[in-house]
């Protein structure tokens, strides 16, 4: 056995897109195997870089775990959509009492050359990061069957519902922009939960 084992961060990421047991444990064999030869060939430090590229691999571990999604287990992954969103929304209700003191404190002062436009525009799109990454890592912590593909439906509840909301309210532009931002916090803040478990585990 090598002293220099596969990196146990991407394994840990690539196990949280919930393919199935034996699927995940062959593919994650295949890598262990390619790591293992490209370090007695090109050194360590090849190696991981190769093995960082796994990536390649995340949307066969992906369609595995839906292809394999069953009727009943969609209660389950219901459940953790709902309750991810609602501790979103109550930080949502908070990040709003707070952007609204912001601009009545800062209401009729010098912003030291920033229109007050451009500040709520990026109060807000800040604000959709803080919830997204929140909720994110909330779907991936209470989603333990599958982290990623949970922060995954997450965020497509909540672009749907900023979606639905905000057409023809926001320009377009901004709209897109704030999808973007929430995609981005949700997939940062399911990451982060995964690797905070891998590291205690």
């Amino acid at each position: 056995m090598s002293e220099i084992s596969a990196p146990r961060t991407a394994e840990r990421l690539l196990e949280a897109l919930g393919a199935g047991g034996d699927f995940c444990d062959s593919v994650l064999g295949d890598l262990a195997e390619e790591f293992e030869n490209r370090r007695e060939s090109d050194g360590p430090r090849a190696a991981r870089r190769c093995y960082r590229e796994s990536v390649r691999v995340a949307p066969y571990l992906l369609h595995d775990w839906l292809r394999n999604l069953r009727w009943r287990q969609l209660g389950y992954f219901s459940s953790v959509v709902l309750f991810s969103s609602v501790c979103a929304i109550v930080l949502d209700v908070s990040l709003r009492l707070g952007v609204n003191g912001v601009l009545l404190l800062t209401k009729g002062t010098d912003l030291g050359g920033i229109p007050p436009t451009a500040l709520f525009a990026g109060l807000m799109l800040l604000w959709t990061a803080v919830d997204g990454s929140f909720a994110g890592y909330v779907a991936a912590r209470i989603g333990r069957k599958a982290p990623l593909p949970s922060t995954l439906l997450v965020a497509a509840v909540w672009i749907g519902l900023m979606l639905r909301s905000g057409w023809g309210v926001v320009p377009s532009w901004f709209l897109a922009l704030n999808v973007t931002t929430m995609v981005a916090g949700t997939l940062a803040g399911g990451t982060i939960r995964v690797l905070r478990s891998a590291r205690a585990g």
